[in-house]
């Protein structure tokens, strides 16, 4: 997702980002930059040798075809928000 409010916008990412998987507990995080239409893609936390590097798509809250996966991306939000004491953004 490559917008803060409405109407939401979608961009693709680069490099090898648009091959991680969804994950109910992701081990990267991708920081947004909007100003700059850059973002980055760091580790939320360790990541073993072999593991399948995983991230939470925030569009799967808007995009029809990520309908199924909703519930999961909306859970990890709630997750974020409440880690960052109660405020609201895209992450």
């Amino acid at each position: 997702t490559w917008s803060e409010g409405e109407p939401r916008k979608w961009a693709s990412g680069s490099g090898a980002s648009v091959f991680y998987n969804m994950s109910e507990d992701p081990n990267t995080h991708m920081t947004r930059y909007f100003d700059e239409e850059r973002f980055e893609i760091h580790a939320a936390r360790d990541i073993e040798k072999d593991e399948e590097l995983t991230h939470v798509y925030i569009s799967a809250t808007w995009r029809k075809c990520f309908e199924d996966l909703k519930p999961m991306a909306e859970a990890y939000l709630k997750k974020q928000e409440a880690a960052q004491g109660g405020g609201c953004s895209i992450l």
